[in-house]
């Protein structure tokens, strides 16, 4: 019997190239006109891909949310079949968990659409911390682990998600509430990012992420080192201060002498933040850092 993990290694080759009578099948099927009603709000029909189109559909302008009552997890036993899947799959209306569920992509395209999605996948009382928050403050890949802060432990994985846990004590200035969904402030993640190891971060690279939370939220990289120079205890503190001081002289937040400076930072000297990871932090920076 066919899967989607195994439709969705097929070459293109080998997937139905008719994409003009594979959009009018899948057109009829009742879930995916709700899906597309929701995200395009006046259609009364599908809108069909260009022939031979194999990206995206366009992103609406609006904020796309599930139909009011719906779970914005959507099973596959919803949709129409496995090749369904993979089509719909294919043309960038749903995004696949695994075999059974899935979400539309244009949910995903805002961050109340994102907490949604990751609000049906928390287990009670938990808050959404790393690469989960990441996710729905900034969107991208889905995470390969839901990592939350609880006291609790969960050994079911969620969507063939495993729930990793970090028992630790947040205050309340550190979170942030988005509908039904807790998770950590942006401050906080760039924070926590900084600090984690491999293991914690998958395939998330940290001064990556830490630099589209501080352009899309307007962190500022010197509230983020105060936050680490107050709790000198988190695991992982002194690689976080580091990664933070190499992205904060990037920006030129601090000086070369490791100082806060009054007034906006020298033009001349920051060079492409992107690229704190392979430049080398000052040796004054360091060793306040030691002392």
């Amino acid at each position: 019997m066919l899967s989607t993990k195994n439709l969705s290694n097929l070459e293109l080759s080998t997937y139905p190239q008719n994409e003009e009578r594979d959009w009018r099948r899948l057109a009829r099927h009742p879930t995916v006109r709700v899906m597309i009603r929701s995200t395009q709000p006046g259609t009364s029909r599908i809108p069909r891909p260009a022939i031979g189109a194999t990206n995206t559909l366009p992103i609406q302008s609006h904020s796309p949310k599930a139909p009011p009552g719906r779970n914005p997890i959507i099973t596959s036993r919803e949709l129409p079949g496995p090749l369904g899947i993979v089509s719909l799959a294919r043309l960038g209306v749903i995004k696949q968990l695994d075999d059974h569920a899935n979400y539309m992509a244009d949910q995903a395209a805002s961050v109340q659409g994102r907490a949604a999605i990751v609000g049906t996948m928390m287990p009670p009382n938990a808050i959404a911390c790393l690469t989960l928050a990441l996710w729905v403050w900034i969107g991208g890949t889905f995470p390969d682990s839901l990592t939350v802060v609880s006291h609790s432990h969960f050994r079911t994985a969620v969507h063939g998600r495993p729930i990793r846990v970090l028992d630790r004590r947040l205050p309340p200035t550190a979170c942030a509430r988005l509908g039904s969904l807790r998770l950590t402030s942006p401050e906080r993640t760039a924070c926590d990012l900084a600090c984690a190891n491999e293991a914690l971060l998958g395939f998330v690279d940290p001064v990556t992420a830490i630099i589209d939370l501080v352009e899309e939220y307007e962190l500022d990289i010197a509230d983020c080192l105060q936050i680490l120079h107050a709790n000198t205890r988190w695991p992982g503190h002194a690689h976080g201060v580091e990664t933070l001081q190499r992205i904060a002289l990037a920006y030129a937040v601090v000086d070369e002498d490791g100082q806060f400076p009054d007034g906006p930072g020298n033009p001349d000297s920051p060079g492409n933040p992107r690229d704190a990871q392979h430049q080398p932090a000052s040796q004054s920076v360091l060793s306040k850092e030691q002392s």
